[in-house]
């Protein structure tokens, strides 16, 4: 059986390395947590502006200007030359047939 005081000096060193130990891992964690905070707001702030490209997967793909805003407008954007003209001659027969 142990003496008294030496189940005393045994029982601090017992709660002296549990600090310890407690203490070491809640510093990795507060390092970790540090590295991943830096690390993804350096991703979030350097973003590299991303490309857009419209194929129909036998021409080569044409590369498309992002807008800041949706195309409201009744002339698709990737329409030719021809569509478009084609079309703005519809609306405006359809504007006449309205109007009678």
């Amino acid at each position: 059986m142990r003496l008294p005081v030496e189940a005393i000096i045994a029982r601090k060193y017992f709660y002296r390395d549990n600090y310890r130990r407690v203490l070491y891992f809640l510093y990795v964690s507060l390092a970790l947590g540090i590295v991943l905070l830096v690390g993804i707001s350096l991703l979030l702030t350097m973003r590299t502006e991303q490309g857009f490209y419209a194929s129909d997967g036998v021409n080569a793909p044409v590369s498309l200007n992002p807008l800041a805003a949706p195309n409201r407008s009744a002339q698709p954007l990737l329409a030719s030359l021809e569509d478009s003209e084609n079309l703005v001659q519809e609306e405006a027969q359809g504007d006449g047939e309205q109007d009678e």
